[in-house]
């Protein structure tokens, strides 16, 4: 793989400047079940519907920018 040009920066895995910044912010401290009606896709259901899980999703930033959950 050719790294001469790489349009996301210097690349992944790393939180500075010049790399891409995709990462998720986790709440532990607050638990989340899944329900079919919470779903933002087209087909509206989960195969999580139901399931109960100890940490929720606080924050989504996809190359550097807050995308909206």
């Amino acid at each position: 793989l050719d790294n001469s040009y790489n349009a996301l920066g210097n690349g992944f895995g790393e939180l500075k400047e010049g790399y891409s910044a995709s990462f998720t912010i986790l709440n532990r401290k607050k638990p989340l079940t899944i329900h079919n009606n919470m779903m933002k896709t087209n087909v509206k259901w989960s195969p999580f519907n139901g399931i109960s899980f100890p940490s929720s999703l606080e924050a989504l930033f996809i190359n550097g920018n807050y995308t909206n959950l």
